[in-house]
């Protein structure tokens, strides 16, 4: 071992130091501490959240939408699914209708979403099906039944009070015109089935119907609003939109998941460079509390410092040895931060129910935020920058001290000894 490794590691070990220095020193040990931990939890929170909020739009919508700028809808849909399914990376195409209508059940009525789907194709492209926790996806055909069937989203049924069998009535603003005036189209359907995406926004807003059915209540008999496209990668979905759009040409439109949500990401990416530096002020204090207490350490050792430099000790050997002692604060820190941050984000969720039971409050309500669990995801390619900053703060906080150590005369220091 290197003699300033030595003397550092005997400073830091030493009991004779003064009270003041010790404290300060747990305090830095302790911002470090606070700081790495906040940055790993909520780095993983928003990283988490935006994973998830993409997973659940992508499980609810295709990657790739391809539309008709048309009031008419678009009637050449066979063929647009048929360019679509050669255009590689592409897994599956299928048509949709989309129209606002009102939805009645019982005295209350909600505007909703309504989306007709291709019963048979619609699970290839979404995730729908997997998310039904009652009823089946091939329900929505009438059948035997005298009227066709509906599913809704879990909190659409929950606020309307509706079940397996409740008969609900659509009305379409797009009617007809009339010897009488304008009517607007109504249908009545049967709930058959609940899904639930979890995001929230999708489960309380929309409803599916056959695409027949949503044609013929919207007037676009052999028309649909468009295509939706699913890719084997969804990060490729960029390239694949571009040769879609230059293999169909116009009047279509494509449109990726990218595009379509880009103000979304776009802020969640911004907060959470946001939140990086904010929560660096934390690990900036504790660095300036490094700082004072190896200012400390200097003032009370400048008898030995100067014994030290009588010695033929550089002013080099000087810098390290209070820059190590910095070093090794921040390292403990750092370690302490780092079991605690993946520790605290590893049972977060946990820790979320034990608060809200305890406080009872809602800490995490799904109508503000869209989904029904915290979600947490740590990247190390995230904890790797935390901890090198982190470290880098501790070396930084450390070098003014250090050098004022360095430039000691030493007799000065000793003139009274």
């Amino acid at each position: 071992m290197r003699y300033e490794w030595f003397i550092a590691l005997r400073y830091l070990r030493s009991r004779r130091k003064p009270v003041f220095i010790n404290v300060t020193t747990l305090f830095s040990v302790a911002g470090i501490l606070v700081g790495v931990m906040a940055l790993i939890v909520v780095l993983g929170v928003m990283t988490g959240f935006e994973e998830d909020l993409r997973d659940k739009i992508l499980g609810a919508r295709a990657h790739i939408t391809v539309m008709e700028p048309s009031s008419r809808g678009m009637a050449d849909w066979p063929r647009v699914v048929e360019v679509a399914s050669g255009v590689p990376h592409v897994e599956a195409a299928a048509p949709y209708v989309d129209a606002q209508v009102f939805l009645s059940a019982g005295e209350r009525t909600v505007g909703v979403l309504l989306r007709g789907i291709d019963v048979e194709r619609a699970p290839a492209v979404t995730a729908i099906e997997d998310s039904l926790v009652r009823g089946r996806l091939d329900h929505l055909d009438a059948g035997e039944r005298p009227t066709p069937g509906i599913i809704v989203g879990v909190e659409l049924a929950r606020s309307l009070r509706m079940d397996l069998g409740t008969s609900v009535i659509v009305v379409s603003p797009t009617g007809r015109a009339t010897a009488v005036g304008y009517i607007p189209r109504m249908e009545s359907f049967t709930v058959v089935g609940v899904f639930n995406s979890g995001y929230y926004e999708y489960d309380s807003s929309v409803a599916l119907v056959s695409l027949g059915a949503a044609q013929r209540l919207v007037g676009l008999e052999g028309r649909v609003s468009g295509v939706e496209v699913k890719l084997d990668d969804i990060f490729a979905a960029g390239a694949v939109r571009d040769d879609l759009q230059r293999a169909l040409g116009l009047p279509y439109w494509v449109v990726d998941w990218k595009t379509r949500n880009k103000s979304l990401f776009s802020a969640l990416k911004v907060e959470k460079n946001v939140m990086f530096v904010i929560l660096t002020m934390i690990v900036l204090v504790a660095g300036l509390s490094i700082a004072s207490s190896l200012v400390m350490v200097v003032m009370e050792k400048r008898k030995d410092i100067a014994i030290l430099k009588a010695m033929g000790a550089t002013q080099a050997s000087l810098v390290a040895i209070f820059t190590v002692q910095g070093m090794i604060i921040g390292a403990a820190g750092i370690l302490l931060g780092l079991l605690g941050g993946l520790g605290m984000a590893r049972y977060l969720n946990e820790i979320e129910r034990v608060l809200e039971a305890l406080f009872h409050i809602e800490i995490f309500p799904k109508s503000v935020y869209y989904l029904d669990k915290l979600p947490v995801h740590v990247r190390w390619f995230d904890v790797a920058v935390i901890l090198v900053t982190t470290f880098v703060v501790s070396v930084v906080a450390a070098l003014y001290p250090a050098w004022r150590a360095s430039r000691l005369d030493p007799v000065e220091a000793i003139r009274y000894e």
